[in-house]
C-alpha cells in the first residue's frame, strides 16, 4: 500500500491568522472607542463561525481518504472474508486505536496483526 495516497492535501484554515486579519481591519477604521470595544468583542464569534465553515472542506476530505484507507485495507488483508460487519468494525477501531499515532502504516501494521490474530482464532474454533 502507497500510504501517502491517503494525505489530506486541502489546506486546514489558520484560526490565528483569520483573528488577526480580523482585529487588524478593524483597527485601521475610523471608529469610536465603543465601536471599537463592540467589534473586538464579537471577534471571538465571528472567527468561530468561520471557521466551522472554513474546515468542512478539510474534514470531508478527511472522512473520503479514511474511508478509501479501510476499503484498502480490507481488499488488501482481506478480513471482511471471515469476520462480520460488527467483527469488522470492532477490529478496525482497534488498530485504529493502538496505531492511529504512528499514523496510517502503522495502523494498517497493527491491522495485519490484528486480523491474522482473529483468524486463527476463527479457524481453530471453539472448544465446547
Amino acid at each position: 500500500m502507497n500510504f501517502d495516497d491517503y494525505k489530506n492535501n486541502v489546506p486546514y484554515p489558520d484560526r490565528v491568522a483569520y483573528k488577526a486579519g480580523l482585529i487588524d481591519y478593524i483597527n485601521s477604521q475610523r471608529l469610536t472607542g465603543q465601536e471599537r470595544e463592540d467589534l473586538l468583542a464579537a471577534v471571538p464569534a465571528r472567527v468561530r463561525d468561520w471557521f466551522k465553515e472554513a474546515v468542512k472542506p478539510y474534514n470531508e476530505e478527511e472522512h473520503r481518504l479514511e474511508a478509501k484507507f479501510w476499503a484498502d485495507c480490507r481488499e488488501d488483508i482481506g478480513y471482511d472474508e471471515f469476520l462480520d460487519a460488527e467483527g469488522i468494525l470492532t477490529l478496525q477501531c482497534y488498530a485504529w486505536e493502538q496505531g492511529h499515532s504512528g499514523g496510517y502504516h502503522e495502523v494498517y501494521n497493527c491491522l495485519l496483526d490484528l486480523s491474522d490474530f482473529a483468524e486463527k482464532l476463527i479457524k481453530s474454533g471453539r472448544k465446547d
